[in-house]
């Protein structure tokens, strides 16, 4: 898993960190910066996969910036442990480049520079990497791609992995308009942000991970008992989403599927498609609140780890109070907090043992993190 994530001068992100478990929930009012949290996760995600630090509708590192300082560096970090060893990569944005490094048992085993294109390993070796890597547009310069799209067949395993675990981490928020539409049959299956070619990443699930969708299915039945079977449906060149009821001869198509149910199914294909960490944010919209514990159950027994931000007190409910973060703004700057370290938790034993809900201690004012 990884272990934490840390992030300085990054968005309203000055100094956080987190220490992260299997399921992870972060709590806190509107514009507190739990959907700065979820950037971080994706700015690594579209690095580790793509080669670039970029974050869609943000035009300059200066937007990316605390206080939209244009001299000070950001930096977003993740530990993890692989094989039994503590792994962190660290990533630094500065005003014309990046520089990406590898740390294993604290000791730096990678470093890549993006102006230079030079990568170096344990004791300062430069070696190359295993393809050519691009020489790219970034902001208003260049720079190349990062080591992690074509590391050197030199490094050691660990870091195959850790690139791995970094390039399996994505990051929605679905939106039932996305999820409905159809795809072609010929695009590439990745699953966007708000849940753009779903269609064709359930395609991809069922042709070449039939087990996975095989779980996606269960999941979806096991919290919404009317459904029998998932169906990316072919038409010509283009896939869409249809599912066969209990009770009816036609399939529903994309219209006739109700926004829940859309983004149960969406959530639950992430949660068992391969991912190493997934970050959903808001996932109690459109969702009942009887099934929100289902939901938490699945995120549990998902082989995933799991990050979710929410504003529900329903869904708190049935998150454990070592699973908690509470996110709140101070001026400018955003901190966090793990209830389970707070000084609070105290009180919440206290208000859990008398009958109350850990929603509604929240609700309450008892653990912060309220407007």
């Amino acid at each position: 898993m990884f272990t934490r994530l840390t992030v300085e001068n990054f968005l309203s992100l000055k100094s956080v960190s987190l220490e992260l478990g299997k399921v992870n929930v972060l709590i806190g009012p509107n514009a507190s910066g739990k959907s700065n949290v979820a950037r971080a996760f994706q700015l690594v995600a579209n690095h580790a996969r793509g080669g670039l630090p970029l974050l869609e509708g943000y035009e300059s590192l200066v937007d990316l910036s605390f206080a939209f300082n244009p001299v000070i560096n950001a930096r977003v970090e993740l530990e993890a442990l692989v094989n039994g060893r503590r792994y962190k990569y660290a990533l630094e944005l500065k005003a014309d480049k990046y520089v990406e490094r590898i740390l294993a048992d604290n000791e730096e085993v990678l470093t890549h520079d993006s102006t230079s294109g030079a990568v170096y390993i344990r004791g300062g070796k430069e070696v190359h990497p295993g393809i050519s890597r691009d020489f790219c547009s970034y902001y208003r310069g260049s720079i190349y791609a990062s080591a992690l799209t074509a590391l050197p067949s030199e490094v050691e395993p660990g870091i195959h992995a850790l690139a791995s675990k970094l390039r399996g981490i994505t990051v929605h928020s679905f939106a039932p308009s996305h999820l409905r539409l159809k795809g072609p049959v010929s695009q590439k299956p990745p699953l966007k942000y708000h849940g753009e070619n779903f269609a064709r990443y359930l395609l991809y699930l069922y042709l070449e991970r039939r087990r996975d969708f095989e779980y996606v299915e269960e999941a979806l039945r096991s919290t919404v008992p009317e459904v029998e079977e998932i169906v990316p449906h072919i038409e010509g060149a283009d896939v869409e989403v249809w599912i066969k009821a209990k009770g009816l001869s036609e399939p529903l198509k994309p219209s006739n599927i109700s926004d829940g149910t859309l983004r149960i199914m969406a959530m639950a294909s992430v949660l068992y498609g391969g991912f190493s960490l997934v970050v959903l944010e808001e996932p109690e919209n459109c969702v009942h609140p009887r099934l929100l514990g289902a939901l938490m159950d699945l995120a549990r027994g998902a082989p995933s780890q799991v990050v979710m931000t929410t504003h529900s007190p329903y869904l708190l409910d049935h998150a454990r109070p070592e699973e908690v973060y509470v996110v709140e703004k101070e001026g400018l700057e955003t901190k966090v907090k793990k209830l389970s370290t707070a000084k609070e938790l105290e009180a919440v034993k206290r208000f859990l043992e008398e009958g109350g809900t850990l929603g509604e201690a929240w609700y309450s004012g008892l653990i912060g993190g309220t407007p």
